[in-house]
């Protein structure tokens, strides 16, 4: 899959619809569900627990496929591929940031960042050099010798920003990723999630809980009820969805 430098739009979600088995019930967590996710933006993602929030991210992450509609990365159709050629796609194309930091504990600040760059055939000194470079663009080179145990919440997590930029992702997915963190420390992950999609022109996702992040997004959209219900630009401007709007959309 080549790289459209002409298109701003990353990843488009189109219609999808996605519904779980319970015994003999099925339940639907998306419904009709259309955004696209751009270059050079932040977008959050917010709405209530059970909203359907996660379940998109996944979906979005080619972790999970949808029940119906159409997932596109880079202009392609991927709503259908297989298992075989998805993990490829996510190393090149999706850099993931958990709550979780998701950090290996046996090893020091840089070698979990040089962990991406090695999946990538990356090693040596120019996979150090490009270490420093990711620890030095997040504020945290000088700790880059720490193992994660020697880390604050908010270190961790810039950590977890450097690996995901290790990779050549065209865009970030970051779910919670401020949730262990406090209301300082959150807003200075997410400055730093907005600068590098400012600086980097890459498209950057987030989903998150907290109302005190809204003012440094480009992009909010809001869910419930597995429907998108509301866009608001960067201008300020709102878009509202209704149920109806979002099962004609395509």
């Amino acid at each position: 899959m080549s790289s459209d430098d002409v298109n701003p739009v990353v990843m488009r979600v189109q219609d999808v619809c996605k519904s779980f088995r319970e015994g003999d019930h099925s339940l639907e967590v998306l419904r009709h569900v259309s955004l696209d996710v751009v270059r050079g933006e932040l977008t959050l993602l917010m709405g209530p627990s059970g909203s359907g929030k996660t379940t998109l991210l996944t979906i979005m992450g080619l972790l999970l496929k949808p029940t119906s509609g159409r997932v596109e990365l880079m202009g392609h159709d991927v709503t259908d591929l297989s298992e075989v050629c998805l993990p490829a796609l996510r190393r090149r194309h999706i850099g993931f940031v958990f709550q979780g930091f998701n950090l290996l504990s046996s090893l020091n600040a840089a070698e979990n960042v040089e962990v991406m760059l090695a999946l990538q055939g990356i090693h040596g000194k120019v996979a150090r050099d490009r270490t420093m470079e990711l620890l030095a663009i997040v504020g945290i080179q000088d700790r880059w010798h720490h193992r994660p145990e020697e880390l604050s919440g908010g270190e961790k997590q810039r950590v977890s920003v450097a690996r995901a930029l290790a990779s050549p992702a065209e865009l970030i997915l970051a779910d919670e990723p401020t949730g262990n963190l406090d209301s300082k420390t959150s807003a200075q992950v997410v400055e730093t999630l907005r600068q590098l999609a400012h600086e980097q022109n890459r498209a950057v996702f987030v989903v998150t809980h907290d109302p005190g992040l809204r003012e440094l997004a480009d992009r909010l959209v809001r869910m419930r009820d597995g429907l998108v219900t509301c866009e608001k630009a960067s201008n300020g401007s709102d878009h509202l969805v209704s149920p109806a709007d979002e099962l004609v959309r395509s």
